[in-house]
């Protein structure tokens, strides 16, 4: 068998598992809907309920990570819901749960934060009394500053967790916050240069084309590593160069993050942060020592 045919049936098996993977994760998250739909139904639980719908990851089987990614619901209530999030252990992974007004959402779609491009993007109905229906044919989400200040928060914000994680030694959570602090990091800039809600990334797919060579590399990498058990040097490594790659889209200098790890292993860490100021972020966290806690940045 030649170089060339053994190239052609491996890259035919590894189509052939990607497929098989697909339909797996798709039956899976279509089985999560349906216990999720049984309980929303309940009206003792949910009362006044609109609309509940299903957006990011879940609505994609091709992005979604069965153990790594969540299943996202939002669910809009006629007047104020009882309460305002709910986690769910399902098998494998986690349900985050969304309780809003319907005045409350039209108020998100008005002032643009990020939340109204998925729906408007990246979402499916599990109930719907008529309401979703027609705000999903009418509405147009916007982009404001404070769509761009959000979004740039949290690429800051899940690379701060991704570091937090690993210091837990959680270093496949730590590489799936990394990988979402490239997406929102991504998204930022890619409405930044485009202010269209068309623009809006969602995609893994969509977010590499966002993406420069470097960059994409970077991403891609953070996707293959958070399905499966990750080591502490991968995660070290990977949460590297996500911060470089977070350094390059934003514009902001961020330490590199192998160094910063190293200094904090160090001491018996209290409190990480990593703080935005404009054009570069600083690392501040807590050392205890003793009956006394000193903070620390690292530039």
């Amino acid at each position: 068998m030649d170089t060339r045919t053994i190239e052609l049936l491996v890259r035919g098996l590894d189509a052939l598992a990607e497929s098989m993977e697909y339909l797996a994760t798709k039956e899976y998250i279509e089985k999560m809907l349906d216990l999720l739909k049984e309980l929303l139904s309940d009206h003792r639980l949910f009362p006044n309920l609109k609309f509940a719908i299903v957006f990011g990851s879940a609505v994609r089987p091709k992005d979604f990570v069965v153990g790594a990614s969540d299943i996202d619901v939002l669910v809009v209530t006629d007047g104020e819901p009882r309460r305002h999030n709910i986690e769910i252990d399902l098998y494998y992974s986690k349900a985050t749960i969304t309780l809003m007004s319907i005045e409350k959402l039209n108020k998100i779609i008005e002032d643009g934060y990020p939340l109204a491009f998925m729906i408007y993007r990246d979402s499916k109905p599990i109930i719907d009394d008529g309401t979703y229906e027609k705000l999903i044919k009418t509405m147009k989400p916007k982009i404001t500053d404070l769509t761009l200040r959000v979004l740039r928060r949290s690429a800051l914000a899940a690379l701060e967790l991704g570091l937090e994680k690993h210091l837990y030694e959680l270093y496949r959570q730590a590489t799936t916050h990394a990988y979402h602090s490239i997406k929102h990091a991504a998204r930022y800039r890619a409405l930044r240069e485009k202010p269209f809600p068309e623009a809006y990334p969602i995609s893994d797919d969509e977010v590499k084309d966002a993406l420069t060579e470097e960059e994409r590399e970077i991403f891609e990498e953070t996707r293959i590593l958070r399905r499966k058990e990750v080591t502490k040097e991968e995660s070290i490594n990977i949460l590297d160069k996500a911060g470089r790659a977070i350094s390059l889209i934003l514009k902001c200098n961020i330490p590199g993050l192998r160094k910063a790890i190293n200094i904090i292993e160090k001491e018996t860490p209290g409190l990480v942060r990593l703080q935005d100021k404009g054009d570069k972020a600083v690392i501040i966290y807590e050392v205890i020592r003793g009956d006394k806690t000193k903070i620390i940045e690292i530039e």
